[in-house]
């Protein structure tokens, strides 16, 4: 048999390239996806009964997907204003986020005020009393995180700052590697998107 039709000589033959990323030098590796999913997944369940007891109505949060991305391409999926809560998590380097969108920020003061939630809510910063309204629904999340991930990376969440434009929040420089986890929040029968969005490391 020649050297051409060998199965060897096949199989090398029939491999396909795979362009090689240059923003994207390291990868995610299917088991760390896997650990942080089951994480995550713990994470989400403990979100659905923190934001139902904070609200007083039925609520779900489930995750969605984890990806690797660039800080700019996390910005750049953002909406230009939304509600981002920016904490340290020592012994982790650099900052995170946690990003809840502006409509559903404003639908959550506006249940735990006593209002009905809708999802018509304006489109601006939040009062002095709202956000000390929904920063104790934030310290609990980020309390919900810290226990949910301990198993893999023990944080203590600690909230720095919040920022209504991502192209304001300084968490990271563009071109760092993050993983980015988004998740599918529903309140009442509103959809959102919430996410969290770490340091690779």
């Amino acid at each position: 048999m020649s050297a051409q039709g060998s199965p060897r000589a096949r199989r090398r033959s029939g491999a396909e390239p795979v362009p090689y990323d240059f923003r994207r030098p390291i990868q995610l590796s299917r088991e760390h996806s896997r650990i942080l999913q089951l994480g995550l997944d713990g994470f989400a369940r403990q979100a659905t009964t923190v934001f139902t007891s904070s609200l007083r109505t039925v609520c779900q949060v489930a995750i969605a997907s984890i990806d690797q991305r660039s800080y700019a391409e996390y910005v750049d999926s953002l909406d230009g204003a939304t509600y981002l809560t920016m904490f340290s998590a020592e012994p982790m380097p650099g900052l995170g986020v946690l990003e809840i969108p502006l409509t559903a920020t404003m639908s959550c003061v506006d249940h735990m005020l006593g209002g009905p939630g809708n999802a018509d809510q304006p489109q601006r910063p939040l009062t002095e009393i709202e956000s000390g309204v929904i920063s104790g629904l934030i310290e609990r999340l980020l309390g919900e995180m810290r226990y949910s991930l301990a198993g893999i990376v023990p944080l203590e969440p600690v909230i720095t700052g919040t920022e209504y434009s991502p192209q304001f929040a300084q968490v990271a420089g563009a071109a760092d590697v993050m993983v980015v986890a988004s998740f599918d929040l529903r309140v009442d029968e509103h959809p959102y998107r919430m996410t969290i969005c770490l340091p690779f490391s």
